[in-house]
């Protein structure tokens, strides 16, 4: 299997987590139950032949679960698509926050040369002073973890920081959004600043032939999907152990007479009862699991 099919296929699963496999299979069920009862009623006013009716009602399921499965890789394929850029951009923003300062620098050197031209003259503590046409200025990088934010803070740093290399301008790239303050703290600076927020670094990385090689972004593309894959499938299970406990019974069986009992009072005792009676179900079904477990 190749790597591509492997993603695909993790994206997959990751995807049918979204839903459990019994609403899966309902859905898979009722469209085609649904889609033959429609047509065979239509196509039954049309023809004068039961069986014509019934031939062309299985023709039309079949054409409307073809399309179903169409419908269903295009979706899959733009989650495919959607969920290895998310995860790629991550990887790619880990990677510049533990690089080295030596592979950082040289790094941002090729990016300042690929996307204008400039050339680096010298590397300084704030970054890279880089040169195009006799006009120096400031190349330097904020390594902040991608869910954090750039502070005014660092904006200020990096102010004070072309003051200290004699540059009157300067770019800012960031592994972190910048935050509004940040903004509003630039504009009123005297200095031309110019940042670089991470869907832009990553977009500019990505036209100018900056990203790792394809197979080891794959390899740990698929890394990662595991991992989610396996966090979300261990919560889920959390979740469905948590939901019945034993110690619980007594909650859903009070829920449950409570909402069984309003049923009475108001007078809607079949809508009530339906809802009552998955309270007891559950209460029911925490009983059992009790039971199983006090006899393991």
């Amino acid at each position: 299997m190749t790597k591509a099919a492997q993603i695909r296929n993790l994206c997959r699963d990751i995807q049918r987590q979204e839903r459990s496999r019994a609403a899966r299979i309902f859905d898979f069920i009722g469209l085609r139950v649904l889609s033959l009862l429609v047509l065979y009623l239509v196509f039954r006013m049309l023809l004068p032949q039961l069986w014509g009716a019934v031939v062309l009602a299985l023709i039309g399921t079949a054409m409307v679960s073809i399309a179903a499965y169409m419908i269903q890789n295009t979706r899959l394929d733009r989650y495919t698509e959607k969920t290895s850029r998310e995860f790629t951009d991550n990887l790619l923003l880990q990677k510049l926050i533990v690089m080295p300062r030596e592979e950082l620098y040289a790094w941002c050197s090729q990016l300042a040369w690929r996307t204008g031209g400039y050339r680096t003259v010298k590397e300084v503590a704030q970054g890279l002073i880089v040169e195009r046409f006799g006009e120096r200025i400031l190349f330097g990088i904020c390594r902040r973890h991608p869910k954090s934010q750039l502070t005014p803070q660092d904006a200020l740093e990096f102010y004070h920081a072309l003051g200290d290399t004699g540059t009157a301008s300067g770019v800012l790239l960031s592994t972190a959004p910048l935050s509004d303050d940040c903004k509003a703290f630039l504009s009123r600076l005297d200095r031309d600043i110019a940042l670089c927020g991470p869907e832009r670094l990553l977009s500019l990385a990505r036209r100018y032939g900056l990203l790792p090689a394809d197979d080891t972004l794959e390899d740990e593309l698929i890394g990662e999907l595991k991992a989610h894959y396996e966090t979300r499938r261990a919560n889920f299970s959390r979740f469905k152990k948590e939901l019945l406990l034993p110690a619980k019974a007594k909650r859903y069986a009070l829920c449950g007479l409570i909402i069984l009992l309003g049923g009475l009072l108001i007078g809607q005792l079949l809508y009530y009862a339906v809802f009552a009676s998955a309270c007891f179900g559950l209460a029911l079904l925490s009983l059992l699991r009790g039971g199983r477990q006090k006899r393991a």
